[in-house]
């Protein structure tokens, strides 16, 4: 499961960058990306606002109310005169309080075209 991705930047040139991150890990065998159609469907059932973003907690609730085996969290901020991509994957354990493990990676760009070539490595 691919969580929305968090812009701290405040330009919207990163819009798409949640969907390029999904774009390139449904292209690989490895992954089973979570049909994000299913959202409101599921906020619903939460009782939650289906109109804002889900906050972290309410991503770990989803992904394991789905049964996902790993939820991707990102985040794109400044960095001096660059962008950073960072990016969190988190192994669901038994409940959404906790992750049994996770990873981390970042990238670091001058340019906001590099965010989106450095999503593909």
């Amino acid at each position: 499961m691919v969580a929305s991705t968090i812009d701290a930047t405040g330009q919207n040139k990163f819009d798409g960058i949640t969907a390029v991150l999904r774009a390139d890990l449904e292209q690989s065998s490895r992954f089973n990306v979570w049909d994000n159609q299913r959202l409101g469907e599921v906020l619903r059932s939460m009782r939650s606002d289906a109109v804002s973003q889900p906050e972290t907690k309410d991503w770990r609730e989803i992904a394991f109310r789905e049964n996902a085996d790993l939820l991707v969290f990102s985040t794109v901020s400044p960095l001096g005169d660059g962008y950073t991509l960072a990016i969190r994957a988190e192994q669901m354990g038994q409940g959404p309080a906790a992750s049994l493990q996770s990873w981390e990676h970042s990238w670091h760009t001058t340019g906001a075209d590099g965010l989106f070539d450095a999503e593909h490595e």
